[in-house]
């Protein structure tokens, strides 16, 4: 679907955070894309509630103060590459 599309996860993601899951991931990367909860969870099929509740424990997981934080770390490591792929 257009989660997949739009979350395609680069292998140093992957690398670098080994513990946290494929959803994880995919929430990470939308943190690191600068979506809003809304919009993530929209890709992702979620609540906006719950992917505000998972961002929570995310950031608690990767080590990270706030979600400004959380950005810094993926992109750091990779994830947030808002480029268009090919």
């Amino acid at each position: 679907g257009r989660g997949a599309e739009r979350f395609r996860l680069p292998r140093a993601g992957r690398q670098s955070f080994p513990d946290l899951s494929d959803r994880d991931l995919e929430i990470l990367e939308g943190v690191a894309q600068g979506l809003d909860h809304t919009a993530i969870a929209r890709e992702l099929g979620y609540a906006p509630k719950t992917i505000r509740n998972l961002v929570s424990e995310l950031l608690a997981k990767i080590g990270a103060v706030d979600r400004a934080a959380a950005v810094r770390i993926a992109r750091a490591a990779g994830l947030g590459d808002v480029r268009p792929h090919e």
